[in-house]
């Protein structure tokens, strides 16, 4: 069975909702190309279609949205490729990355609303589907996080951008600690717009159905109204950790400090968490310069190329490889790590994966 299901569902109005759902059950929906090209194609399909008003994007797991991308695939060709020749990155990589970010750039261009349901585990990629939709929706299960310092990565599908527009330094405490959002604190660091908790993705279809579709330039505003009546207020955010480092932080103009003054500014926020404890250091301080290295505002496509460049460096001499072998192919849970401590991750050293 396809990895990606699409089908048009009709309106009781005769128009078409394009549906498209992930189906890569064995991996939790980790994506490959494969997917990201059967999705990009469906939407393809769908802008060109008169007919179709929105796509509607979920999955066919309820425990699972999409657990970002098949990173074991990608390292293990990386790896074959640095036993050949080093400095090299490895063909499957080139093209995850490409067709992803390209992804990314045709979901926030397109001229449609993308309604996405990201019920269950939602992280990494499957974060950057969600924050390149028009419409994102969170339910009573959804779990989001982008865990790249546990894997030698950085936050990448336009992370640059999105977590640039969190509340104050949640940002960079989100990618440093890869810590889990609920459904409250993914409306409150805008990784989504409705919280939606007593309905699932079958239910929530029938409510688009239903709806009376009119001319593609009022679909915008039907869909915010009808998902505006159903979603929830929901303020447990205001006693997460998260929301409390957010508060205690907002002073800390992290755009404006230079790099060791701001890896000492975040200690007291990240020298207790697991996930930063035993994660890629050279990841941590990749983070904290590439969510400073913009000023201003940052469009996707500059999101992007600053993430494919870092991506590509990493892959042929960051922690990638040895993290994923570690975590996820190995598990035995005992990366061997360049760097042993932030202190030890040089600004100077850093330099080069920022290079043009």
């Amino acid at each position: 069975m396809s990895k990606v299901l699409v089908d048009l569902v009709k309106t009781v109005n005769d128009l078409y909702i394009c549906r498209i759902r992930l189906n890569a059950p064995n991996k939790l929906n980790a994506q490959d190309t494969e997917m990201v090209d059967l999705i990009s194609s469906a939407l393809v399909n769908a802008e060109n279609d008169d007919d179709v008003v929105c796509v509607y994007l979920t999955s066919t797991l309820d425990k699972s949205f999409c657990a970002g991308g098949d990173v074991s695939t990608l390292a293990k060709a990386q790896t074959i490729q640095n036993n050949i020749e080093a400095n090299v990155v490895c063909e499957e990589a080139i093209a995850f990355f490409s067709h992803e970010y390209a992804l990314m750039a045709q979901m926030k261009h397109f001229t449609k609303p993308i309604v996405t349901f990201a019920h269950g585990i939602c992280m990494g990629g499957g974060l950057g589907l969600v924050n390149a939709s028009s419409h994102r929706i969170v339910s009573r299960n959804s779990k989001m996080a982008m865990p790249e310092i546990s894997i030698g990565l950085i936050p990448d599908v336009g992370a640059t951008k999105f977590l640039n527009e969190m509340p104050s330094i949640s940002g960079l405490i989100f990618a440093l600690t890869a810590y889990q959002a609920n459904a409250s604190e993914a409306i409150y660091l805008n990784l989504a717009d409705y919280y939606i908790p007593d309905i699932d993705a079958e239910q929530l279809l029938d409510r688009l159905k239903m709806i009376k579709w009119h001319a593609i330039e009022d679909c915008k505003t039907i869909l915010d109204n009808t998902l505006s009546e159903l979603s929830m207020q929901c303020d447990d955010y205001l006693n997460s950790k998260l929301y409390q480092y957010a508060e205690e932080g907002k002073d800390i103009d992290f755009k404006q400090m230079a790099y060791k003054e701001l890896t000492d500014k975040l200690k007291p926020y990240l020298e207790t968490n697991e996930a930063y404890i035993y994660g890629s250091k050279l990841s941590a301080g990749l983070i904290i310069k590439q969510l400073t290295h913009f000023t201003g505002e940052i469009s996707i496509e500059d999101a992007l190329t600053l993430e494919k460049n870092l991506v590509n460096r990493i892959l042929m001499k960051g922690d990638f490889t040895e993290g994923v072998r570690a975590l996820l192919i190995d598990k035995d849970k005992a990366p061997d790590w360049q760097y042993k401590s932030i202190e030890d991750v040089k600004e100077s050293g850093l330099a080069s994966y920022f290079k043009d």
